[in-house]
Order: structure tokens, then C-alpha cells, then sequence
């Protein structure tokens, strides 16, 4: 590009700062900007060769989505599953990507589930527990009732 380049009066003004990446993650755009002016009154001109506006890639980390699957047994598992990835540019650290965090998550949501399997499976043992003592409450009854007559 013709930075600063001179002609018949009209020059290139410096670039601009990059923009901000236009996505929060993924690939992404980067623009700046230049002004041709005339140097004589410094009013905008189109006589300049080359171009007032520069693009480039840019590439932030992967955009992430969650996606439920199911498991044998039906119980549904909620994961997080990158979508849009591109490779980082030199230099560039993003930042620490969610995946202890999200197996501390999925950590602390299998065991709740555990307890809540354990808690359900007591609950059942203690309704067919009272469901025998009244089945035999009942036989008891039936048996006095036949010997009382």
C-alpha cells in the first residue's frame, strides 16, 4: 500500500488503528482507514492511487454451543461443543478455554445425580418395604378373622 504517497497535490493521510475483531470468537474482520486529502485546503479527494480502507483476518477462540445427548439408559447429558475454530495468530493467547470448568460442572452434576438415584432408590425400598408390612398386617387380620369364626 502507498502510504504517504504524493500527487499533484493530494496525499495519504496515516492509517487508522486497527477496529476490534467484528465476532466475540472465531474468525473474524479487522478494518482501518486512511483519507486522501488535497494539501493544499485539506478537504477530502479520490485522486489518491490505491485504497482508503485496509481489511484483515482476525481469529479469536473457538465459539462454543451446548448440545444435549442422550445416553444409553435415556438420561440426557448436556456438553459444550466448539463450533467455529481457526488457527490463532502468531503471538496471539486467548484465553483459558472452559474445559476444567466445565468438568468441575459435569463433575458436580453427575454426583448430585448419584445422589438424587440414591435418594430415589431409598424412597422406593422404604414404599415396598411399607407395602410388605401392610400386605402381612393384612394376611395377620385375614387369619384372626377366619380363626374368630
Amino acid at each position: 500500500m502507498d502510504d504517504g504517497f504524493v500527487q499533484d497535490g493530494e496525499s495519504w493521510s496515516d492509517w487508522s488503528p486497527w477496529s476490534p475483531c467484528n465476532r466475540q470468537c472465531g474468525r473474524g474482520i479487522q478494518l482501518r482507514y486512511r483519507m486522501c486529502t488535497r494539501d493544499s485546503d485539506g478537504t477530502e479527494s479520490d485522486a489518491c492511487p490505491g485504497y482508503k480502507r485496509a481489511v484483515k483476518m482476525c481469529c479469536l477462540e473457538a465459539c462454543y454451543k451446548t448440545m444435549s445427548i442422550k445416553r444409553d439408559g435415556g438420561e440426557i447429558k448436556e456438553v459444550l461443543v466448539a463450533t467455529r475454530q481457526c488457527p490463532a495468530p502468531p503471538g496471539y493467547r486467548p484465553n483459558p478455554p472452559l474445559k476444567k470448568k466445565d468438568k468441575e460442572e459435569n463433575k458436580e452434576e453427575e454426583e448430585k445425580k448419584g445422589e438424587e438415584k440414591k435418594e430415589e432408590k431409598k424412597r422406593e425400598e422404604e414404599r415396598e418395604e411399607k407395602e410388605k408390612e401392610k400386605g402381612e398386617e393384612e394376611k395377620e387380620a385375614g387369619r384372626k378373622e377366619a380363626g374368630g369364626k
